[in-house]
Parts: C-alpha cells; structure tokens; sequence
C-alpha cells in the first residue's frame, strides 16, 4: 500500500521528448556523478522550493543551478535558454503533467485532502547576480498543506521523512499574510519569509513528517517561534512508493522520502514528428528506483532475502546488485550478513541472527 510519495522524477529535454538510456553502473558515488544533463548543459546544485500560500496551496519548484565560469559558457547557456522557453511542445509536457497528477492523488490518499496539480510553468535564465545558468520547473499544488482555522500547517505530507544529498537545499517561504509559530527542525538559515535547510558537504536526513512549519495568518506583527533540531536514526528511512513526474528535467527523485536527482545519464533528443507513438502509461513497478525495487523485494520476502535471489529477481547483473547494495549499506537502508558462502540482505530491523543463517531449513 501506497504512504506517501517515493520518487517524483523529471525528465526534460530543450529539444523534443526525451528518450533515457538505462543508467549503467559505475564506482562513482551518487554525490560525485553528474546529476543533471539537458542539451549539453550540466548542473550540479538543486532547491526545491516550497511557497506557501494561506489557503493551504504551494508552488512546488525544482531549481537547477551551473555556474558559468567563461563568456563561452555564457553564450552557450543564453542560446539554450532561449530555445528552452520559446518550445511549446504539449507532448514534451505530457508526462510531467501526468506525474504531477498522479504525484497529488496519492496526497490525497494519504491525508484525505483533496489535492490537485496545475499552473504548470518553465523558465531557463542566466542569473546577474552570481553568473549562474538557472533552469526552474515549478506546479501549483493544491491542498498541500494542512489549515486549522487561522494555521497553516506544512509537513504531514512528508511521512517518512526527507533525505537530501550533497548540494541540495529545501526552501519553505510565505507570504506576509503568515506569520511563524513553530519550525522543526531548526532551519540553517531564515532571510526575510524563508527557511532554508542545506545539505552542504554531506547528505541530510529529516524525521518523519519534516521540515514541518507551522504559519498562521497575522495582525502585521511576526510571531516568535520554537525550533527544535531533530536527531535523526537512519533506521527511519525504509522504502515507501513510487510516483513518477517526467516533463522538462532531468531525473529528480523524491522517493522513500527522498529528494534528490537520479539520472546520471544524458538524455538523447526525439521530436514529436520523429515520434509518431503515444506515450507509455505510467506504472509505478516499471519506474521505481533501484534502492526502491531492493526496498519492495525484501518487504515482499518478509524482509529478509539471499543475495543471489534479488539478482534472480530483479535480472541484474551481479555487479550491479553488488555494488547497489553495498552503496544502500553505506546508507544504513539495509544490512548485510555474510552467513557462509552466501550473502544475507535484510531490512534494517529484520537481521537474522550472525549465529544462525535464516535459510538453514530450506
């Protein structure tokens, strides 16, 4: 059963609807491979902004950041700009548009509002303040957040809690008809209406259902507010489901409560008149993340299984199953055993005992 939203993901192209390649395995950690790559433009820094609204809507941006350190990359990103906003392609937005739908019905599902994605925009610039080439996606999300008489309440989506990786940023703004009344965990900045939570060197975790802030409409004055930092088990972060957002990005993920770019693979450009086919039906199997499908595996199994049975299971390799344990290990999203000549992989919480293999009475 479907908690909350495991990955949303984004896939765009300034050229037409783009077409993946299979992500290959390397010995690159996630942090260091490149996230991000839309017509020869590659980005390595992402906000996920959040701004709140008193009826209990937010615009929900996915912001993509390079910095462009010569004219040559100047001019190069300005003509990528230009073609990237002069497109209006409706199948290059189709997908996006059906995973943001799909994205705010399991919201709906999970706190009983009713919630709706729409005002779907996209926008590529170059920033004259730090020379950065800039490329935001952003949708209004209706009901996002909880309102309690004069409270808006942001959070209660977030079951399971967040993760973020090296060089993402959550950013939680208002307007000034809301004022703060509480904010957990302690943010690391606060300019003007915004709380800003950074995953600088390393990545970050959250608690289940945060960041959480809690607004009210105000009289003109700004409220004081309590924030509490949050110690965070990793113990918390088990595998939650799958929603897929595909329209103009590259692959961000917002799965097992965890927001970060997936794709470290360049995307090939297609045109609608190349294309001539419709476009696939999303189904949440055929687009789960690696770490999710391992996750979905072993609850399955009842949260225990042989290493060489998720390689059957899946039709990996062994190298890539291999590898993207050990990374999931590493992660302390799951634990492995060596029980003789066999490799135990078990959720966390679901370890056999180191004396005994679980799998002695097969």
């Amino acid at each position: 059963m479907l908690r909350v939203f495991a990955a949303v993901v984004l896939v765009f192209t300034a050229a037409g609807v783009a077409t993946v390649a299979e992500p290959q395995p390397t010995s690159s950690s996630p942090d260091t491979q490149p996230e991000l790559v839309v017509d020869g433009q590659e980005f390595d820094r992402q906000t996920f902004r959040i701004d709140v609204e008193k009826n209990g809507s937010v615009r929900w941006t996915y912001v993509y950041r390079r910095d462009l350190t010569s004219q040559s990359e100047r001019e190069q990103f300005t003509s990528f700009a230009e073609r990237f906003n002069e497109r209006e392609n409706p199948e290059l937005y189709a997908h996006f548009k059906q995973g943001a739908h799909l994205l705010t019905d399991k919201g709906t599902n999970q706190t009983g509002r009713q919630m709706n994605a729409s005002s779907f925009t996209h926008e590529a610039y170059v920033s004259r303040l730090d020379n950065s080439g800039i490329v935001e996606m952003s949708f209004l999300w209706s009901n996002f957040s909880k309102v309690d008489e004069n409270r808006v309440i942001v959070g209660d989506v977030f079951t399971g809690g967040l993760y973020i990786r090296q060089n993402q940023r959550i950013e939680i703004s208002w307007s000034d008809e809301l004022s703060v009344v509480s904010v957990s965990p302690q943010p690391d900045d606060r300019s003007s209406n915004t709380f800003t939570w950074v995953a600088s060197n390393t990545s970050r975790q959250f608690y289940d259902s945060k960041p959480r802030v809690v607004l009210e409409t105000n009289s003109g004055e700004t409220s004081e507010y309590a924030a509490t930092a949050d110690s965070v088990p990793r113990s918390w972060f088990v595998g939650l489901a799958v929603v897929v957002l595909v329209g103009l990005g590259g692959g961000i993920a917002f799965h097992r409560g965890v927001l970060t770019l997936r794709l470290p693979v360049e995307l090939r450009d297609r045109s609608t008149e190349e294309s001539g086919s419709e476009m696939p039906a999303i189904t949440e199997t055929d687009l789960m993340t690696d770490e999710d499908r391992i996750l979905s595996l072993l609850r399955d199994n009842g949260g225990r299984m042989k290493q060489v049975k998720i390689v059957e299971e899946t039709g990996w390799s062994k190298s890539k199953v291999s590898m993207l344990l050990s990374e999931m290990d590493d992660e302390d999203l799951i634990s492995k055993l060596r029980v003789g000549r066999e490799n135990i992989i078990s959720l966390v919480g679901d370890e056999p005992e180191a004396v005994r293999s679980p799998f002695e009475d097969e």
